[in-house]
């Protein structure tokens, strides 16, 4: 069937809205099955208007922007594709140096574990960034960004990763001078790294019917290193967790004395998880009768360290149920 095109008006205005398709004023209800079978598919189509063509254009460039910045935010395309000039980037650049330079100056002045780790992990940022200004794009998944953290901790000359920045000022400043014999015989003292107490930690003491007191503590990539850099000590009254973090360069250390209750220092263990290290102290059962307690009780742990030594092993004024 052929059907002219037409122009459809605005009642109010009269003004054309654009052509509109051949089909548009079909009415089919009133059509037979012959007039039906001989409209086209090809009917049902129109021509874009300019301003309709210009809206597609429109709605084109609007989702092409919001996949580029997905892009951008992945690390998987360059930023000075947002329209940044050459000079921009390379001032981009600058400043970002800048920043990464005043960052790993400010990390290497910190002692805080949870501070350096926060602080690399913006030494991370600030290189995707700069990767991906100069049209080196990459993605970090969780391992690698822990290994970049550790390499900026190594890079900064942390103490016990590398020699202070003080110690080779004063090797430039001072020339070499010549040792007496008697000075000679006698070896230089090695420098020893000083232990970093662990003040934070997670403590699960359990109800009358666990065996087990537990010590949850959170060490950076504890995980990789070698077994007998991980130690722990357990005595009837005490224990002493000892890790020498190679990969860090430090040494950490969580000794608790005056326990509570006595534990048994046999069955005590540790066990090592992703960041963590898991300290259990075996609790000592109360000795009961057997129709006073139908399953094991342990005496009730309301602290990990009691306050003196009076103090420790004091049974508890209700007796258990």
């Amino acid at each position: 069937m052929a059907v002219a095109p037409r122009e459809a008006d605005d009642a109010e205005s009269g003004q054309p809205l654009g052509p509109s398709s051949k089909a548009s004023h079909l009415d089919f209800e009133k059509m037979s099955s012959e007039e039906i079978a001989d409209v086209d598919v090809d009917d049902f189509f129109r021509e874009l208007s300019e301003e309709e063509k210009e809206e597609r254009r429109r709605q084109k460039q609007e989702k092409e922007e919001r996949r580029r910045q997905k892009e951008e935010a992945a690390g998987k395309r360059p930023l000075h594709e947002k329209g940044l000039s050459p000079e921009e980037v390379a001032a981009r650049i600058g400043t970002l140096e800048d920043d990464l330079q005043e960052m790993t100056a400010f990390i290497g002045r910190c002692d805080r574990p949870a501070v350096k780790a926060r602080l690399g992990e913006f030494l991370v940022e600030m290189d995707n960034e700069l990767a991906r200004l100069r049209e080196d794009p990459l993605e970090l998944d969780d391992e690698d960004r822990r290994e970049l953290r550790l390499f900026h901790l190594h890079k900064m000359q942390l103490p016990g990763t590398a020699r202070t920045q003080r110690e080779l000022v004063d090797e430039a400043a001072y020339a070499p001078k010549a040792l007496h014999s008697s000075a000679m015989l006698s070896p230089p003292e090695a420098y020893v790294e000083p232990w970093t107490q662990i003040t934070t930690f997670a403590l699960e003491l359990g109800d009358a019917h666990s065996p087990l007191v537990t010590v949850d503590v959170r060490i950076e990539a504890v995980e990789r290193l070698p077994a007998d850099e991980v130690t722990c000590h357990f005595t009837k009254d005490s224990f002493d967790l000892k890790i020498a973090h190679s990969l860090e360069g430090r040494k950490y250390r969580l000794v608790r004395t005056c326990l509570q209750r006595n534990i048994s220092a046999e069955r005590s263990t540790f066990r090592i998880k992703r960041n963590h290290v898991i300290v259990e102290l075996a609790k000592l059962p109360e000795e009961l009768s057997a129709a006073a307690a139908p399953r094991r009780s342990f005496a009730p742990w309301t602290d990990l360290c009691a306050a003196d030594r009076q103090s420790r092993n004091r049974r508890a004024v209700h007796q258990l149920s």
